[in-house]
């Protein structure tokens, strides 16, 4: 029984071994001037493939290569990111989200603001949803999901300062 253990298990090395020296011994298989995606690949077949589907989708794309290749598109244009747009407010100004909209209140008070309907705005800090009358947290990430509908937020006290991202209108009262 040791002998044929012994016997299997030098036949397995020996087609291990074989196997081995076909793949790698032989001069045909280079690993460094070869290796498993290509620049050429990538330069002829890759690239051109995700500029065509930028130029279907509307985008302009510029190649990005360091080679002498000119490109005729334009360059792809900058979009301004969608950024936060900071708000100083007074004292009973409502905030009514036009569009889903995110909101941090930055400093002074604010309540929430439901004009009808029973839906509230969601504190994604905290984990609840802020029904009508409900004080906004300091440096808590606010969402109205859905604008349109009468959800905002009242200033209570004298001065906020307020973060706001997506569209909203200013209402005085």
């Amino acid at each position: 029984m040791k002998t044929r253990t012994i016997i299997l298990a030098l036949a397995s090395a020996l087609i291990i071994g074989v196997g081995a020296y076909a793949v790698y011994g032989s001069g045909d298989f280079d690993l460094t001037n070869d290796p498993l995606v290509s620049l050429s690949y990538l330069n002829e077949v890759f690239w051109p493939k995700i500029e065509e589907a930028i130029e279907d989708a509307g985008g302009f794309v510029d190649g990005g290569r360091d080679d002498d290749e000119e490109s005729s598109a334009d360059p792809m244009p900058v979009v301004p990111a969608n950024e936060y747009e900071v708000l100083h407010l007074v004292k009973g100004d409502i905030v009514l989200a036009d569009t889903p909209c995110e909101i941090i209140l930055r400093s002074g008070s604010a309540n929430a603001y439901l004009s009808g309907g029973e839906s509230g705005i969601a504190d994604l800090t905290a984990g609840v949803d802020l029904k009508e009358g409900e004080a906004l947290a300091a440096n808590h990430l606010l969402l109205v999901p859905r604008g349109g509908d009468g959800r905002g937020f009242k200033v209570e006290s004298d001065e906020v300062y307020i973060m706001v991202r997506g569209g909203f209108s200013i209402v005085s009262e």
